[in-house]
């Protein structure tokens, strides 16, 4: 049985400087496993935050649900973060910011798209 909360894609914060999905919310997070390393996730002002977990959770949108692998839960990030580099290669799609980076599409190939609100990290 599934333990995963209702998540859209709304609810993440794009991130194009990560290298991993990061969640704060170990509701988030199926099939989990403790993470047994030693890294650390290493953020903006230096920091090194503990990993607690790894797992995998899905994210809905009115037309497609897409499923995050290798997602890490780090108790003390503020937000969950999708890492967007990972996020397109692994679900085959194209997202593209306006200049506001407020909207984002995401292109289906060969079937459809749809708009969806994704929420920037940092915006220039």
């Amino acid at each position: 049985m599934s333990n995963v909360s209702s998540i859209g894609i709304a609810d993440w914060f794009s991130n194009t400087d990560a290298n991993q999905h990061v969640t704060p919310d170990l509701k988030n997070l199926d099939a989990l496993q403790s993470y047994l390393g030693n890294d650390n996730l290493h953020v903006g002002d230096g920091k090194g935050l503990p990993i607690s977990h790894i797992g995998h959770t899905k994210l809905y949108t009115p037309h497609r649900t897409f499923t995050m692998s290798n997602v890490l839960h780090v108790p003390y990030i503020l937000k969950p973060l999708l890492f967007v580099q990972k996020f397109c290669l692994d679900s085959n799609v194209i997202l593209n910011f306006t200049r506001l980076c407020f909207m984002s599409r995401i292109s289906i190939p060969m079937k459809y798209s749809t708009q969806v609100r994704v929420k920037m990290v940092s915006m220039l």
